[in-house]
């Protein structure tokens, strides 16, 4: 199998680092799963004693998943109500407790978004199922307790993805700890606010819906992953990109208090800002114009009346259009001026980037497109990125040093919103909390999205996650200096959910990260270690002065 093969593999973008849209095109939506097919022939309660580790009981009901591979596996487990009819747009609800035993091997619908080429395999066609707030449960076996569980928020630029995109069988295993996937609500269903839903929450804010999805399945851990054998004082979110964003925004949040005890974003940095409740609701209210809501007396109602794929078409899929929303009691504050302030959940964090973040992205929106970007439109693009001070950024990153003009444009990209934004969090996290950061380096990384005929993809966005979330496909494909990494990353994260430190026996030492040091863990095959060029590399201090 060729190295830059396609993998059937969880893909989890976006980052809105390019203004464009993607409008790809797809297959037609997936039908999901409603909320009463799971349920199954009713069973004696005692039955969860009679040696059955595939038989749970939750504080709604009894919970049937399947054994193999030495995991326990349960999928499609809800975690709230669903948000359909009065209850789009509002909080996410507790759920209605069954009876018997309910099926915990069909996995739950992704939530409503369109389709996309870049997705995870259950998401890619989209969704227009609203009925989707589902979370899975993947264990080691034999049965044991109080392990340290990892809360997985997906990426897709809250946009699109699913829980069930990523198999955490390793994970779990390699890990010895208890990994959770969840849903949560996405685009104009997630991350919606209108004056009009302000006025209905207690807090007249709106727009954070998403976000309430992901603390309502922290909150569903806190109080049932012990009877799946975790620790719930042991918990660690963790999500790349949207989710590694979402990582930062649950940091921030005075209601996530006490719902996690550590935190690992990757590829999202702790310095990005949201929009504010005011460009949210204004935003907000475009949309509903366009879809016929204009009477602000009536808007919220006419929006709840219409249909799933109506608002999908109406929102689009454009970067950057949906996401935290600051105001409220959610995310009162931006989220480095929460860090910056100390008002923010104090807990050991890693935070990292991956060393050619934007080659993505680039490969997406030209080279894929038929349009490679081109030597004369180079500087019209930093032009229109960085103003007055492209010339300098041009000078900084002349066409001379690069092989092509789409490499020279995703470095800059990568530079001045990934790299050294992140470097920025590690320097405000790590003067109140123990923090570690990484890069992930690996120059030869498999290329599962997508391959670019232009340029290589290296250490892309979303390269890391295959290490972490290995399975047979990712497997084949690696060489063993490869498999030897991804089983080297596994340890660090497993650790540091276990300990709030990621050091341990037989793996190189990674040491806390200090802006005095500026010591950064690079993950490379055969070649892991601290490195103190990570701002050097990254034109970290040129980016400073210009205030990026």
């Amino acid at each position: 199998m060729s190295r830059r093969t396609r993998w059937r593999l969880a893909g989890a973008l976006v980052l809105p680092l390019v203004i464009a849209s993607l409008g790809l095109p797809g297959a037609a939506p997936a039908a999901g799963s409603s909320h009463a097919s799971a349920m199954v022939a009713s069973v004696a309660a005692g039955s969860t004693h009679g040696g059955d580790g595939a038989l749970v009981r939750t504080e709604d009901g009894l919970l049937r998943g399947s054994l193999g591979d030495g995991v326990r596996t349960f999928v499609g487990v809800p975690f709230a109500a669903p948000p359909v009819g009065r209850l789009r747009w509002r909080p996410p609800q507790p759920v209605r407790p069954w009876r018997g035993v309910r099926d915990a091997t069909t996995p739950g619908s992704p939530c409503p978004a369109l389709p996309t080429v870049v997705a995870g395999d259950s998401s890619k066609g989209g969704s227009t199922n609203e009925d989707c707030l589902y979370l899975n449960v993947t264990t080691p076996t034999p049965l044991r307790h109080r392990l340290p569980v990892m809360l997985w928020i997906h990426g897709g630029g809250f946009l699109n993805g699913a829980g069930t995109d990523y198999d955490a069988a390793v994970l779990a295993r390699e890990a010895g700890a208890v990994v959770v996937t969840i849903n949560y609500r996405l685009g104009p269903f997630g991350f919606l606010a209108l004056p009009g839903l302000s006025a209905e929450a207690r807090d007249h804010a709106s727009g954070n819906f998403g976000l309430q999805d992901q603390q309502a399945a922290m909150a569903w851990v806190r109080r049932n992953i012990a009877g799946f054998g975790g620790d719930p004082r042991k918990v660690t979110i963790f999500g790349e990109s949207a989710g590694g964003i979402s990582v930062c925004a649950q940091l921030a949040s005075p209601l996530a208090r006490g719902l996690f005890q550590r935190a690992i974003t990757q590829s999202g940095s702790c310095t990005a800002r949201s929009r504010t409740l005011a460009s949210a609701e204004a935003s907000g209210a475009d949309l509903a114009a366009r879809l016929g809501c204009a009477d602000a007396a009536t808007q919220v109602a006419c929006m709840r009346g219409k249909g799933v794929a109506e608002i999908l078409a109406a929102g689009g899929q454009a970067l950057g259009s949906f996401g935290p929303v600051v105001g409220g009691a959610l995310l009162p504050r931006q989220i480095p001026d929460a860090i910056a302030s100390g008002r923010f959940n104090h807990v050991p964090v890693i935070q990292g980037t991956n060393h050619d973040e934007d080659r993505l992205f680039v490969a997406l929106f030209f080279d894929l497109q038929g349009n490679p970007v081109t030597a004369a439109q180079y500087p019209a693009l930093l032009q229109a990125q960085f103003g007055a001070a492209a010339p300098a950024v041009l000078a900084r990153y002349p066409l001379s040093a690069f092989a092509t003009p789409s490499e020279a444009l995703a470095t800059v990209v990568t530079d001045s919103r990934f790299a050294c934004p992140a470097r920025a969090a590690d320097a405000l996290l790590s003067r109140q909390v123990r923090t570690f950061a990484y890069e992930f380096n690996d120059p030869n990384a498999p290329e599962f999205l997508i391959t670019d005929p232009v340029m290589p993809l290296r250490a892309f966005h979303a390269a890391e996650i295959p290490y972490i979330f290995r399975n047979a496909a990712v497997e084949a494909v690696f060489t063993p200096d490869q498999l030897a990494l991804s089983r080297q990353m596994i340890g660090y994260w497993s650790r540091f959910a276990a300990t709030g430190d990621p050091n341990g026996r037989h793996a190189p030492h990674w040491p806390r990260y200090r802006t005095r040091s500026d010591l950064f863990q690079s993950l490379e095959p055969a070649a892991t270690r601290p490195i103190a060029s990570f701002a050097a590399d990254h034109n970290c201090a040129f980016w400073a002065s210009l205030g990026a």
